[in-house]
């Protein structure tokens, strides 16, 4: 019987192969995101204060 194949990667290569798949998984469930409908009577004004601000030091 054969000996089994092994791949020897450094481990700077297994960490990115790790981190590409994790961004194409976060990717596609981010992808999958819907913004349900805004209901009667809700503008989007209304919405404006809960946005969150841009972290530029000033909050």
């Amino acid at each position: 019987m054969p000996a089994p194949l092994e791949i020897h990667l450094p481990r700077s290569r297994l960490d990115a192969l790790a981190d590409g798949v994790y961004a194409i998984a976060v990717t596609l469930l981010v992808l999958e995101l819907r913004l349900p409908p805004l209901g009667a009577g809700v503008s989007q004004a209304a919405l404006k204060p809960r946005r969150p601000r841009a972290r530029d030091g000033r909050g």
